[in-house]
């Protein structure tokens, strides 16, 4: 089973420390390592000798300050999901400090350095938007990516909902979606919300089932066709349903004249559950 590498940008926020418990509870059940990245603004640069010390001196105080800031959102997580006894071992934890606009650079540095997934806090459920940082980095970022609602606390991830189309491509996302939770060994409900008049694309729920049937014997996977005019209300309402712990979408990959143009289901759904989200990008 190959180690999963876990990219988490913190901006030392209470979402983030909140989200920052989750993801250690869910690498240390993955089996994978973290790495806790923050971001600082460019310092301001002078002209002479005498401001050059200035910036240096303040870049110095600006990063040993960030260097304590990090420790201490780790530190304080440790301790809250130690002393709970949610851990069975200490992830493989590294820190970095970085300077740039943190928006292209962390999915740059996910790039670079080939991680496989991208944790992320946001600010909850019920604010009908993501915000602007967490929206841009799931249209960048060119791994999967957790978003991760404020109020959520770490439960292990038994029954996940996987939502459907019925795409070509929906058995490529599916094997990647196992190859991220394989550890787990949870019950996934594969859900197809139809909408009224809506005329079938792909390979269909025989086909989805057939692929099923013929590549994941020891999985246990459910396929479901549900009608309903609001795909989001009907998902979130069938994931309460069937108690699941996680909740796993497809972001589709769009030019950027289609871009301006799309209302992103997937975005869409991330600012309004209150459950864990997957987000699998589209190649």
């Amino acid at each position: 089973m190959k180690e999963l590498k876990i990219l988490f940008p913190t901006d030392f926020s209470n979402p983030s420390s909140q989200a920052l418990r989750y993801v250690l509870q869910f690498a240390d059940s993955a089996y994978s390592s973290m790495e806790l990245i923050h971001m600082m603004s460019n310092p301001v640069y002078g002209y002479g000798y005498e401001a050059s010390s200035v910036i240096v001196e303040a870049t110095k105080s600006q990063v040993e300050y960030a260097e304590k800031q990090i420790r201490k959102q780790f530190d304080e997580a440790m301790i809250q999901v130690e002393t709970k006894g949610m851990l069975d071992h200490i992830p493989n934890i590294q820190y970095t400090i970085e300077y740039g606009e943190p928006k292209g650079y962390i999915s740059l540095y996910q790039k670079i350095n080939d991680f496989d997934l991208v944790a992320i806090g946001t600010s909850g459920a019920g604010k009908k938007r993501l915000g602007s940082f967490t929206s841009n980095l799931l249209q960048r970022v060119k791994c999967n990516v957790l978003v991760i609602p404020e109020e959520t606390r770490y439960k292990e991830v038994r029954t996940i909902v996987f939502a459907t189309d019925f795409n070509d491509s929906d058995p490529y996302y599916l094997a990647e979606m196992l190859r991220v939770i394989e550890p787990f060994e949870p019950t996934i409900h594969c859900v197809h919300i139809k909408k009224p008049g809506e005329v079938q694309k792909g390979i269909g729920k025989a086909g989805l089932l057939k692929f099923v049937k013929e590549n994941f014997h020891s999985v246990n996977i459910q396929i479901h066709e549900l009608p309903d005019d609001d795909v989001e209300k009907a998902l979130l309402e069938f994931a309460d349903g069937v108690n699941a712990e996680l909740l796993t979408m497809v972001a589709p990959k769009y030019g950027f004249i289609k871009t301006l143009f799309h209302k992103s289901k997937t975005k869409k759904m991330a600012g309004i559950t209150d459950l864990p989200l997957l987000v699998l990008k589209e190649k």
